[in-house]
């Protein structure tokens, strides 16, 4: 045999190698199927050995299945490698299996005419039934059982084994074989038992188990495997009604196997599980044994009930009061089918509750370990329940939550070390390590110290509370106060105070006849405060409420008058001494009398603004919390305590945080003996969260100023002017700075400030606007009404200005400041002052519709062409002479030239270009010309500069509207100005000749 397969070998080999025809391939096989050339090893051993058996190709197939068994044809596959597979199939025409000898070795097995040998637990036709199973099936789970496939079938072979098998399917013992059409495979969970018929068909799941066969029978061959409703009912009747020749073991397997069939059937179809769900309310159709009895062989004990007379769940098990429980006798897969489609409740409260009654009273009347034990398991039940559901169902599922609160009724609760049955309203459920100390105060058994385990089961379900109530923590809590604090007793004293502090949040609520707990505090000394003595517990005192305060801030070793508790007890009960227990979270006198005593002491700066610092950082905690923090008591202290160097301490109102552009307005602003600048005694600290969080303290909390007020800014104003030799720089962020505070104004009067009005009128009687020279010095000094923003580009020809334009000496910028906040100048001259945009000029006046302006808008002059040509603006055109304005609004001037200089087109070139070419001379006439034909855009009253007709008493004013105040950019005159002006840069409505109208804006 083994010299046999070397030379098959080498021909296999040959028949592989390229040129090897077909012709040299049919010859081979021609010979092999006329003469006997495959050799077969003999058997046995020594001298009793046989010769080895030659036989012709069409004796053999490859595969040896079903194994051991030999009828006619031989197979090849256990004497050959698997390597020679293809040279038997592929070159010499060897079947890879024989129909009628797999057929004819199976009926032989399942006649008993030859033997075969077991497998895996299976009987010998069910292991040759397996041993195809492994070849034939296609599913990949297939793999996963018994060895590795031995290799696929061609699809022709395999549905031949498909048609051929299926019409003779054998079972152990039979005479005959069985078309697939007579069959189902329907399978208890559990091993065997199953009945051989069901619904008039023969039960293969009885005669044969496991996965594997189930997919050989079902998916290959094609046995049903599913149950109309018709026939699950009909099985089910057949199994009540019919001889009681099956055992109760036999019963419940075959209506597992049933029920799994319907399922299945349900499953996809929704209206066949109506069916069955109404069949099942009215007929009694599911078995289950007499209460405390399991399935035995008789099937006496087995009882038929309706679906509204079980319930899926066996809490407590062991146990029956009115409903059976399936979970007990069938398998979990069908949870689904009874629960989902079949509407058998998953559990019934009732009956759980009379369940627990039973075993109760079982305790009651014959006490001891066993009865004990049982209520205890039932518990321990009821709790697996309810955790098992929070994770098996998604919230809102049909049948979550139906015993929370649904065993409330049962009176009594069990517990441990010989206590017995207590009263449920003597019991909680308390959680802590020291809660149970503080229950055995007021006589309450704490039932989460003897079962931490079983919340849901008596928090939930059996609804016990879950807190002290408030009567009970007050008198635990005096209860303690009459013990004596020493040493040894304060750490447990400090420990069950806490616990029944912890409780009187939720206790508080609950509590109908206590209307407000606070004022007991408030009375009696209840807050436990512990001393601490080389940091250990040494005793501890008793306080009222208003003896106490929460923060202890600005920390300090040694208290006042007030004991602060946030050192003392843990952060979680700051609320609950804060909003429940009335205790303040900060005394305004012991706030003070600590800063008082930081004063005393010499501590420099560093400690106060920690102490600051400190005080801040709870406020930020707290402002959001509570009201105590707007306690006008406490503000008065905090702001009538500001340390400053040298000084001590000052009121807040006499102090200033200055920041930029401010702080740089200091040459001629003498302020240092009216307000102290904060920011240079805080600010300068190298922690900057430090300085943010105490800039913050003083100005959003305190109310210290981060700005100069108005009157300030005009003082500084007229002493700069006053004074000799003065920067220009010096005078811009003052402007800012006013610009920045009026900002933050509505008009109209502002309780100790002047209000805009005042502001406007300041610089229009004193002449406030700085113009600087050409060195940056402060030069000239102008009135509001002497100026104008910004001068129009295009000009009627031979038109000169008598305003002096600031853009040039201020520029457009907006300026950002620490605080988020942003001044603009120019916003300040033309809102604040009333300094007009610009020019528009028209060419007539007709069509003019006069529009009021609302406050606070810039405006712009309005002024005729009178016919004459609009030209771009020139230097010599920008400004009239020198002497002229000194009398060009109703007297004011301009202001008196510089020094040695003369008031003549010469001593403009002492000026900046930009500003020189503003104070270019034109002739007096036309200078008062211009001037009396001005037309005003805006009255005094409604917008315009403050101050009316004494500004010009000869003009006359026509409101016309109002430009935006970032309109200015682009300014021309004319039509060329209006159409090249961005919307809305000027409101009117006119006709102005060709140049279009607008509605005004």
């Amino acid at each position: 045999h083994a010299m046999a397969a070397s030379a098959y070998a080498l021909l296999a080999s040959a028949a592989a190698e390229e040129g090897a025809g077909e012709a040299q391939w049919l010859r081979l096989r021609r010979a092999f199927e006329e003469e006997p050339l495959v050799c077969l090893p003999g058997g046995g051993g020594g001298s009793g050995a046989r010769a080895a058996r030659w036989l012709r190709s069409k004796a053999c197939m490859w595969h040896d299945i079903p194994s051991d068994i030999e009828i006619d044809i031989v197979g090849l596959e256990a004497h050959f490698g698997a390597s020679l597979k293809d040279f038997f199939v592929e070159v010499l025409g060897v079947p890879e299996i024989d129909v009628a000898e797999a057929g004819a070795r199976l009926a032989a097995v399942a006649t008993g005419t030859a033997a075969a040998a077991s497998e895996g637990g299976q009987q010998p036709l069910g292991a040759a039934y397996c041993s195809l199973a492994r070849l034939l099936v296609e599913d990949n789970d297939a793999a996963a059982h018994g060895p590795p496939h031995r290799g696929r079938l061609q699809t022709s072979t395999k549905e031949a084994l498909r048609s051929a098998l299926g019409k003779a399917i054998w079972l152990p013992g039979a005479a005959a074989a069985l078309g697939a059409e007579v069959c189902c495979f329907l399978a208890a969970n559990s091993r065997g038992g199953c009945a051989p018929m069901v619904a008039g068909r023969h039960n293969l799941g009885a005669h044969f188990e496991g996965p594997e066969l189930h997919h050989f029978f079902v998916d290959f061959l094609g046995v049903a495997c599913e149950l109309c409703p018709a026939e699950g009912l009909e099985a089910l009747r057949a199994l009540r009604d019919g001889p009681q020749h099956l055992d109760a073991g036999q019963i419940k397997s075959t209506a597992s196997a049933i029920f799994v069939a319907l399922a299945r059937a349900c499953g996809t179809r929704a209206a066949d599980a109506e069916d069955l769900r109404e069949v099942l309310a009215e007929e009694a159709l599911l078995p289950v044994p007499s209460p405390q009895t399991p399935f035995t062989s008789s099937s006496t004990n087995i009882r038929w009930l309706l679906a509204s007379s079980v319930v899926w769940e066996d809490v407590p098990a062991s146990v029956e009061a009115q409903r059976a429980s399936l979970a007990a006798y069938f398998h979990e897969e069908l949870r689904s089918f009874f629960v989902e489609h079949m509407h058998v409740d998953e559990i019934d409260a009732a009956e759980v509750r009379a369940r627990l009654g039973l075993l109760t009273e079982a305790c009651r009347g014959c006490p001891g370990e066993a009865t004990e034990e049982a209520l205890l398991g039932g518990y321990r039940q009821v709790e697996r329940f309810c955790r098992g559901e929070e994770l098996r169902r998604p919230r809102g599922a049909r049948g979550r939550g139906v015993l929370f609160g649904g065993l409330g009724e049962l009176g009594t609760v069990l517990l441990p070390g010989g206590r017995g049955l207590v009263p449920m309203d003597r019991c909680a459920f308390l959680q802590g390590g020291d809660t149970a100390g503080l229950a055995a105060l007021v006589g309450v058994e704490d039932v989460g110290a003897a079962f931490p385990e079983l919340r849901h089961c008596f928090l939930d379900c059996m609804g016990l509370r879950d807190s002290l109530t408030a009567e009970e923590c007050l008198a635990a809590l005096r209860s303690l106060r009459d013990r004596s604090s020493t040493a040894s007793e304060s750490t447990k004293i400090e420990q069950l105070a806490a616990s029944a502090y912890a409780l009187f949040g939720g206790a508080v609520g609950r509590s109908p006849r206590l209307v407000d707990v606070s004022i007991t505090f408030e009375e009696e000394p209840l807050i436990f405060v512990p001393d601490a003595a080389s940091g250990s517990l040494a005793g501890g005192r008793w306080f009222l409420s208003t003896d106490c305060m929460w923060h202890d801030r600005p920390f300090s070793e040694s208290e006042r008058a007030v004991a602060s508790l946030e050192r003392r007890w843990p952060i979680a009960l700051r609320e609950t001494f804060i909003e429940v227990l009335g205790v303040r979270a900060w005394k305004a006198a012991e706030v003070a009398s600590r800063l008082d005593a930081l004063f005393w002491s010499e501590g420099d700066v560093s400690l106060f603004a920690k102490a600051y610092a400190q005080i801040y950082h709870a406020y930020r905690e707290r402002k959001l919390v509570g009201i105590q923090f707007h306690d006008p008591e406490l503000l008065k202290e905090l702001r009538d305590r500001v340390f400053v160097p040298g000084l001590g301490f000052k009121p807040h109102d006499e102090c200033i945080w200055r920041e930029p552009p401010a702080a740089k307005a200091s040459v001629g602003l003498s302020l240092g003996h009216r307000r102290n600048d904060l920011s240079q005694v805080y600010g300068m600290l190298e922690d900057s969260e430090v300085v943010e969080d105490l800039r913050e303290y003083f100005i959003d909390w305190l109310g210290v100023r981060n700005t100069l007020t108005t009157e300030e800014c005009l003082e500084a104003l007229r002493q700069v002017k006053a004074s000799k030799g003065a920067l220009h720089e010096e005078v811009r962020p003052l402007y800012l700075e006013l610009a920045r505070v009026l900002g933050q104004q509505r008009p109209g009067p502002a309780e100790g400030e002047p209000n805009i009005d005042a502001v406007a009128k300041a610089f229009r009687e004193d002449n406030l606007i700085c113009i600087p020279t050409v060195d940056g010095k402060a030069g000239r000094w102008l009135s509001s009404d002497e100026c104008i923003w910004k001068l129009p580009d295009m000009v009627p020809e031979g038109w000169s200005s008598v305003r002096v334009a600031l853009a040039p000496c201020f520029g457009d910028q907006d300026v950002a400041f620490d605080d988020d906040a942003v001044a603009s100048l120019r916003a300040f001259f033309t809102q604040r002052l009333g300094v007009p945009l610009s020019v528009h000029f028209a060419e007539e006046r007709k069509g003019v519709e006069i529009v009021a302006l609302p406050e606070g808008q810039p405006y712009w002059l309005f002024l005729p062409t009178d016919g004459k040509k609009m030209v771009p603006l020139s230097q010599e055109s920008m400004a009239p002479k020198p002497r002229a304005r000194r009398e060009m609004v109703g007297g004011a001037s301009y202001g008196s030239p510089a020094e040695g200089q003369e008031a003549t087109l010469d001593g403009a070139s002492a000026l900046p270009p930009q500003v020189a070419a503003a104070l270019a001379t034109s002739g007096r006439e036309q200078e008062d010309e211009e001037l009396h034909s001005e037309q005003l855009v805006s009255d005094g009253a409604d917008g315009g500069p403050p101050g009316g007709d004494e500004r010009h008493p000869k003009s006359d004013k026509e409101p016309l509207g109002a430009a935006g105040a970032d309109d200015d950019d682009d300014v021309g005159g004319g039509a060329n100005a209006a159409a090249s002006t961005p919307e809305p840069a000027l409101a009117w409505r006119a006709d102005f000749g060709g140049s279009g109208g607008r509605d005004a804006t």
